[in-house]
């Protein structure tokens, strides 16, 4: 079976919200959890739809605490980098860390309807390996990271 392009990048979630909401129709078209096209614009709670994975899953992003280097975006969920796995939520925030929740009115659910468990949005450990590939320039000692994670671990 050949995979709906309008669906990468999405997941599909169960609408929560306590009222009825208009999807725009800029947005279309608009799939329900089992891929099949929405017949309607108006989102009902309990209904169904896919939604980008950063509005269900929430994103994270680690910032340059000087604000002299880019922004890494992490993906979607709530992520850190190996090296910082064991530290504090405070250490965390202050190496530059920033963690968006996923949209309160959504629940990320299987195609069956089933709610996800938090365990199915585990990191995916070839994940790690290239982001942290992908970060090891930026976390270098002149990147602006380094030295202020060795001050925050002794604090």
């Amino acid at each position: 079976m050949m995979k709906n392009p309008y669906l990468k990048g999405k997941v599909p979630a169960r609408y929560v919200g306590e009222h009825s909401v208009l999807l725009s129709p800029i947005g279309r078209p608009y799939f329900d959890a089992r891929g099949k096209p929405l017949e309607s614009l108006v989102l009902q709670p309990g209904d169904t739809l896919y939604i980008n994975e950063g509005e269900a899953r929430g994103e994270s992003w680690l910032h340059d605490p000087a604000r002299e280097k880019e922004s890494l975006w992490l993906g979607t969920g709530r992520r850190v980098l190996p090296e910082h796995a064991g530290l504090s939520a405070e250490e965390h925030e202050a190496l530059g860390y920033d963690h968006h929740q996923g949209r309160p009115d959504f629940i990320e659910i299987t195609p069956d309807g089933k709610p996800v468990k938090q365990s199915m949005q585990s990191t995916d450990p070839s994940q790690i390996k290239a982001l942290s590939t992908i970060a090891a320039p930026l976390l270098a000692e002149d990147a602006g990271y380094a030295d202020k994670s060795k001050s925050v671990k002794g604090a």
